[in-house]
């Protein structure tokens, strides 16, 4: 799945949800909302809403100035290893690339 690198590789937690019913659909062009059945649904829906509820109340979340990061900018490669910087990376590498672009066009 799409967390199956992130969690391998980076060793990172977290949650990972997928539907086994017609799962060779999923990320096709026939990967549809009408292939999943009501009960399914429901389903889905009666675990995420006590998840959502208990993430809401987190503690967490009463200091988050306590838990802020410079936040990180992660993907896979091929599934073979994790890249992540710093948001400072990002901005710098994206700033770089829109002036060189922009220095192509003009």
């Amino acid at each position: 799945t799409d967390f199956e690198t992130l969690s391998q590789v980076g060793n990172w937690p977290g949650m990972d949800f997928a539907l086994a019913s017609y799962g060779y659909l999923y990320h096709t062009k026939y990967d549809a909302f009408e292939t999943i059945s009501e009960s399914t649904l429901q389903h889905i829906g009666d675990n995420l809403l006590p998840l959502t509820i208990g993430l809401a109340q987190a503690e967490e979340l009463l200091d988050v100035e306590r838990y802020r990061e410079d936040s990180p900018t992660f993907f896979d490669f091929m599934h073979l290893f994790k890249i992540t910087y710093k948001r400072a990376v990002a901005y710098a590498v994206n700033c770089t690339v829109a002036i060189v672009g922009l220095g192509l066009i003009v």
